[in-house]
């Protein structure tokens, strides 16, 4: 293999990355895919939240079947679609990423995909934090609901509900952290390219 500028060739001619850019785009790919398996539990497990339950009403002497659905809300709606959004992102990235760690590229090709890499996720991170924030304000009115305007909790009654839809905002939280981090990920490693296309 020959070194020339910032590309490394082998006996063929490709162009493959150098080890140390290598070891980024591996990084990148892993938090990629674990973006994608935060993702879809947080939309599996907000979507199959339905709960069921028998509740009486001061309308008859009866208890009447009453079902609890994310669909009821907006906010939850939402929450889904954006996720389902962020699952798709995730796979898309992580095959360009993929491609790129097998098919290699030039420094200043690498450059730009992070670059955009960059702006796409600036964006994703908005997306899903905007529908985990959306979801979490509905769901805290759930647990507590809101005396003043005489809203009431309802999660006293369906329990399973409101943990299953807790649990999908919390691990959507965590797809906002690791959006960041690929953020943060990507901007190091622009400005390592950066840095070694100046020397």
């Amino acid at each position: 293999m020959e070194v020339s500028g910032k590309q490394v060739a082998d006996e063929n001619g490709k162009t493959t990355l150098e080890p140390a850019n290598s070891k980024l785009v591996l990084k990148e790919l892993c938090l990629r895919i674990f973006l994608f398996l935060l993702s879809l539990t947080a939309v599996v497990v907000m979507v199959t939240s339905n709960q069921t339950k028998l509740v009486q009403t001061p309308y008859g002497p009866y208890p009447v079947s009453m079902t609890a659905k994310f669909s009821d809300f907006p906010a939850f709606i939402y929450f889904v679609v954006a996720l389902s959004v962020s699952l798709s992102y995730s796979i898309i990235t992580a095959l360009a990423t993929l491609w790129i760690l097998k098919k290699g590229c030039s420094s200043k090709n690498l450059l730009k995909f992070y670059l955009v890499s960059i702006a796409n996720d600036v964006v994703m991170v908005g997306v899903v934090a905007a529908a985990t924030g959306a979801a979490g304000c509905v769901g805290y009115l759930g647990i507590n609901g809101n005396s003043k305007v005489r809203w009431t909790k309802i999660c006293n009654m369906y329990s399973k509900n409101c943990r299953q839809i807790g649990s999908s905002i919390i691990i959507s939280l965590a797809a906002c952290i690791l959006l960041v981090m690929l953020v943060v990920l990507s901007a190091y490693s622009v400005h390592r390219l950066a840095r070694k296309a100046l020397n």
